[in-house]
């Protein structure tokens, strides 16, 4: 929940907003809430090797970095 005049951006909002941003340079696969629940990552993202084909994947689960004083954390159990 946001304070007062503060405004907090939903985490499928900052996980979209990065995907476009990042999109054609890095391809990607997004997952759907259900798929997200099952496979517990927002979305894989495909390194590959243009000239070898060699392929490496990462599972990404997105998290809001949140603010509590002057430290940062991720709210994640």
């Amino acid at each position: 929940m946001a304070l007062p005049g503060q405004h907090h951006w939903a985490e499928e909002t900052v996980a979209d907003l990065l995907l476009m941003a990042v999109h054609p340079e890095l391809s990607y696969v997004s997952f759907n809430r259900y798929e997200e629940a099952r496979i517990g990552a927002d979305w894989l993202w495909w390194f590959v090797d243009s000239a070898s084909h060699e392929a490496f994947g990462v599972l990404v689960q997105a998290k809001n970095l949140k603010k509590k004083g002057q430290r940062w954390h991720i709210d994640y159990n």
